[in-house]
This record gives structure tokens, C-alpha cells and sequence, in this order.
């Protein structure tokens, strides 16, 4: 048992979750940003919003899951946290994979895929100790 690894995957815990939170008032502070809808939009392109909406809190729930998960199985061995770092690493790298030439985007995702990283690595090392 190495309490080393205990601390830094409830550290990587509470990171998660605040990511996800932090990213869940982010997008409610854009929905509600009182820009006006263009008249233009079409049913299709408001379903496709829709989508993507969604998928942002779903994947900003998982990531405040993880967290929690991550802090309550912290002490002892799971293969849940690896699972879900692993999960959570990959999406985020994905995403990185296919920002643009945009600098402002390109650093905001390698800074968004340091948590997940320090999550996993975390979750591997509290997974290898015990």
C-alpha cells in the first residue's frame, strides 16, 4: 500500500471534477450568452446543436463520475479508474487530434489533456501498488 498513490489520485479526483464542473457552468454561461438564434436555423442544424449540447454534459458528467470515483476507490484496487482514465485520456486526445491551426484551441486542449493524463498515470500507479 503506497499512500503516495492515494493522494495523488484523490488530487486527480477532485482535478476531474472540477473540470467537469468548471466545463458545465462554462457551457451555461455561453448557452446564455443572450445572443440571438439566426432565423435561419434549421430544424436539422438545431438538431445537430442539440447533439452536441448533450454530448458535452454527458461527457462532463463522466468526467465528474470519474472524479468521484477516482476519491472513493482511491484506498483500494480498481480497475474502474483505470478504465474510465484510459477512456477519459483518449476522447480528450482525440479532441486534440482535430483542432485546427488555431493556437488559442491547440493550447487549450493540451492544457485539458494534462488532467486526465495525471488522472490515469494517478489511477495506474494506485492500480500497480496494490
Amino acid at each position: 500500500m503506497n499512500r503516495s498513490s492515494n493522494i495523488h489520485l484523490k488530487l486527480a479526483g477532485i482535478l476531474m471534477i472540477l473540470l467537469g464542473a468548471g466545463s458545465i457552468l462554462a457551457i451555461q454561461l455561453l448557452l446564455k450568452s443572450g445572443e440571438e438564434i439566426p432565423a435561419q436555423l434549421t430544424v436539422i442544424s438545431a438538431n445537430d446543436a442539440f447533439t452536441g449540447v448533450l454530448y458535452l454534459y454527458g461527457m462532463n458528467a463522466v468526467r465528474i463520475l470519474t472524479g468521484i470515483l477516482g476519491i472513493a476507490l482511491s484506498g483500494k484496487k480498481s480497475l474502474a479508474t483505470m478504465t474510465l482514465g484510459i477512456f477519459l485520456f483518449f476522447t480528450q486526445l482525440a479532441a486534440f487530434i482535430e483542432t485546427g491551426n488555431d493556437m488559442t484551441q491547440i493550447t487549450l486542449n493540451i492544457l485539458l489533456l494534462v488532467i486526465p493524463f495525471y488522472y490515469l498515470y494517478s489511477a495506474y500507479n494506485n492500480y500497480r501498488n496494490y
